[in-house]
C-alpha cells in the first residue's frame, strides 16, 4: 500500500513538473525566433523571396490564435516588380475547449491590407502556376482517391454550434494584368464587414469596392448590403433585403454616370436545388424592371421560371443617354412610353416568353415568342398588334417637300448622300430557323388605311419567305408573297 502511495506521489510530481514545463514553454515561447526558418521553408517551396516584416503573436489558451503582420511574397521572375501577394495584418483566435464539442467560437476575424497581383505575359505564361506543389502520379491519385472519399463520407460534416463575432476584411486590392490580350483590371478599396455570425440568425453584411478596367474603359464603385441567414448544414441560405448599388463611368458607351440599383430577397434550398428571387427590382437610367423568379436545377442545369415587367420607359431618352441616336420622327413623342410584361422560362439553351404584353406608345402587342435553340438559332412566335399609327414613326416631311422645292435637286443624288451602310449579320441570318405569325389590326400609312394585316414569315437555310402577306385597304383586299435569298 505504501508503495502504491509512493507511485502516485511520483506520478503527481511528474505531472506537475510537465504542466509547469508546458506553462513555461507557452509563456516564454516567442514565434518570432522562428521567422528565418519559416522564411526559408516558404522560399524553398515557392522559389520566391518571402518576408515577414512585422511581429508574429501566438496564443494557446483559452484561445488558439495567431496574429501576423507585414507578410510579403515576391513576384515570379520575368513579371512586374509588384509583389505577388502582400498582407498587412491577419488576426484570428479560436476558442479551444468548445472545439471538443464541435462548437466553433471565433473572435472577429481581421484581415487588413491584402494585395494580390495576377499577371499573364505576352507569351501566355502566368505568375501563379509555379506555386502549385509537385503533382503526384495519376496512378497513385486514382488508387488513393476513392479511399479518401469514403473516409470523408463517413465523417460527420456539420458543426454543433457556430459563433464568430464578425469578419473584417479591410483595404484589399487585386490586380489583373494580361499583356497577351492587353487587358488590365484593378479591384481596390475592397472592404467586407459582417455582424456576429451564428447558425439560423441574421448576419448583417456590408461590402464596398472600386473597379477599374481598360478595354472598354470603365470605372465603377460597388456597394452591397444584405442580411444573411443559414442553417447548420449550409443547405438553407437566405439573403434578405439584398441591395446592390453600382455607379459606373464608361465614356465609350455612356454620356453620363450610370447608377444601377438591384434589390431582392433570395432564398436558396441546396437540397431541392431551388433558388427563389422575390421582390426583385433593377433600376437604372430612369427604367425599372420588376421580377419574381424561381431557379430550378440550381447545381446542374439552372432553369429560370417566373414573371417580369417594367414600368413605363422613355425609350427615346434612354437610348440617347447610352449614345444611341434615333432618327427624327414625325411625332416627337414617339417611343416615349414603352412597357413590357411576360412570363419567362429559360435556361442556357432556350427561352420562352409567354403572355407577352408590350405597350408601344398608344398601341399594344400581345402573344408569345419561343427560342427553343439559341445556338442555331430557332425562333417561333405568334404576335398580335392593336391599331398603330405608322405615320408617327416615319421621318418628318422636309421643309423642301412642304414648300414644293424638292424638285430643284435630283432626288436620287440626295438619297445616295443620306444613305448609311448597315452591316447585316449575314452568317447568323443564314443559320436562322424562324417561323411565326404577326397580325396587325390597323396600320394607316400616309393616311391610307391598312387593316386586318397578316404576315406569315418563314426563314431557313438563308431563304426568308413571307407567305402570305394579306391586308384590307380602302374597299378592297390584297394578297402577296415575298422571298429573299441571303
Amino acid at each position: 500500500m505504501k508503495k502504491l502511495k509512493l507511485v502516485f506521489k511520483i506520478l503527481g510530481v511528474v505531472v506537475a513538473v510537465l504542466l509547469l514545463a508546458l506553462a513555461a514553454f507557452i509563456f516564454t515561447f516567442d514565434p518570432n525566433n522562428y521567422k528565418d526558418m519559416i522564411t526559408a521553408q516558404v522560399e524553398k517551396q515557392t522559389g520566391r523571396d518571402f518576408g515577414i516584416e512585422g511581429d508574429i503573436s501566438l496564443s494557446v489558451f483559452p484561445w488558439v490564435g495567431v496574429k501576423v503582420e507585414g507578410v510579403e511574397l515576391a513576384n515570379a521572375e520575368g513579371f512586374s516588380e509588384e509583389p505577388f501577394a502582400r498582407m498587412s495584418q491577419l488576426d484570428v483566435k479560436v476558442m479551444l475547449l468548445p472545439l471538443l464539442s464541435k462548437e466553433l467560437q471565433v473572435v472577429k476575424i481581421r484581415l487588413h491590407g491584402l494585395f494580390a497581383s495576377l499577371e499573364v505575359d505576352k507569351d501566355g505564361n502566368n505568375n501563379w502556376s509555379g506555386l502549385a506543389g509537385p503533382e503526384t502520379s495519376g496512378e497513385q491519385d486514382g488508387a488513393q482517391q476513392p479511399v479518401q472519399d469514403a473516409e470523408t463520407d463517413q465523417q460527420p460534416g456539420t458543426l454543433a454550434a457556430l459563433a464568430i463575432n464578425g469578419v473584417e476584411l479591410v483595404d484589399a486590392t487585386v490586380i489583373w494584368n494580361d499583356a497577351q490580350n492587353n487587358v488590365h483590371s484593378r479591384l481596390s478599396d475592397f472592404d467586407l464587414t459582417t455582424g456576429a455570425i451564428r447558425f439560423n440568425e441574421a448576419v448583417d453584411i456590408q461590402l464596398n469596392t472600386a473597379v477599374k478596367h481598360n478595354e472598354p474603359e470603365l470605372e465603377a464603385s460597388i456597394n452591397l448590403t444584405a442580411s444573411l441567414t443559414f442553417n447548420e448544414a449550409f443547405t438553407n441560405i437566405l439573403l434578405a433585403a439584398l441591395k446592390l448599388e453600382i455607379s459606373a463611368n464608361a465614356p465609350e458607351f455612356l454620356n453620363e454616370q450610370l447608377d444601377l440599383v438591384l434589390q431582392s430577397d433570395i432564398n436558396i434550398d441546396i437540397d431541392q436545388q431551388i433558388a427563389t428571387l422575390s421582390n426583385t427590382e433593377i433600376s437604372t437610367l430612369d427604367a425599372t424592371l420588376h421580377a419574381s423568379l424561381d431557379v430550378n436545377k440550381l447545381l446542374s442545369e439552372p432553369e429560370v421560371n417566373g414573371t417580369i415587367h417594367t414600368d413605363n420607359i422613355n425609350l427615346r431618352e434612354l437610348l440617347g443617354r447610352v449614345k444611341v441616336e434615333l432618327p427624327p420622327m414625325a411625332q416627337e413623342n414617339s417611343l416615349t412610353k414603352i412597357a413590357f410584361a411576360s412570363r419567362v422560362k429559360a435556361n442556357a439553351k432556350h427561352v420562352e416568353l409567354d403572355d407577352i404584353k408590350l405597350n408601344l406608345d398608344e398601341s399594344e402587342m400581345t402573344g408569345w415568342l419561343h427560342v427553343p435553340d439559341m445556338v442555331q438559332p430557332i425562333v417561333r412566335y405568334k404576335l398580335q398588334l392593336s391599331p398603330i399609327n405608322a405615320d408617327a414613326y416615319m421621318a418628318p416631311p422636309s421643309a423642301e417637300a412642304v414648300d414644293g422645292a424638292a424638285a430643284a435637286a435630283p432626288a436620287g443624288d440626295t438619297a445616295i448622300e443620306q444613305e448609311t451602310e448597315i452591316e447585316l449579320p449575314v452568317e447568323l441570318l443564314r443559320k436562322l430557323d424562324l417561323q411565326g405569325d404577326l397580325t396587325m389590326a390597323a396600320v394607316p400609312v400616309n393616311d391610307i388605311p391598312l387593316t386586318d394585316i397578316l404576315m406569315k414569315t418563314q426563314a431557313k437555310a438563308g431563304v426568308v419567305r413571307i407567305d402570305p402577306l394579306q391586308l384590307n385597304t380602302l374597299e378592297g383586299s390584297a394578297t402577296a408573297l415575298s422571298r429573299i435569298h441571303i
